[in-house]
């Protein structure tokens, strides 16, 4: 399958500090998964912070070794100037999949959208088909 070319969702490295993340923490609340993204406040406030993407209606989540082998059997073009953002793909093969699936069932043709991301420090990514996703503000962590 091919996933087409990617649109530039969110850059993380907006807000993270230059060396990126220091943990990446991953789990389901029913059909939302939540990517936890904890790291070091840049700003003078010397703290640690978290925030999450949270995808909703999930339909399949993948969470793989960066660098590492293929999974879901797709294949992605160069990631370029790309890699480390939130990355939606619009003309996926896999999110074209679910949409003719789903729509026997009468959803609406674009509820589902694929997403991937690499986390640069934590040598991980992610490969999610969704309906959406949204990043939750900052919140200080207490280790």
């Amino acid at each position: 399958m091919k996933s087409g070319e990617p649109i530039v969702v969110l850059d993380p490295y907006d807000w993270l500090p230059g060396y990126g993340e220091n943990r990446v923490a991953a789990y389901s609340e029913g059909l939302d998964w939540k990517v936890e993204i904890t790291y070091d406040d840049p700003s003078p406030h010397d703290q640690r912070l978290r925030r999450a993407l949270v995808f909703t209606g999930v339909s399949s989540f993948c969470l793989a070794l960066f660098p590492g082998g293929p999974t879901l059997g797709v294949d992605y073009p160069p990631s370029g100037d790309n890699l480390g953002a939130l990355l939606e793909y619009p003309d996926s093969q896999a999110a074209l999949g679910w949409r003719s699936y789903f729509a026997g069932f009468g959803r609406h043709a674009d509820d589902v959208k694929h997403f991937a991301m690499v986390f640069l420090s934590a040598n991980q990514w992610i490969q999610v088909l969704a309906e959406s996703v949204v990043l939750t503000d900052p919140v200080p962590v207490d280790d």
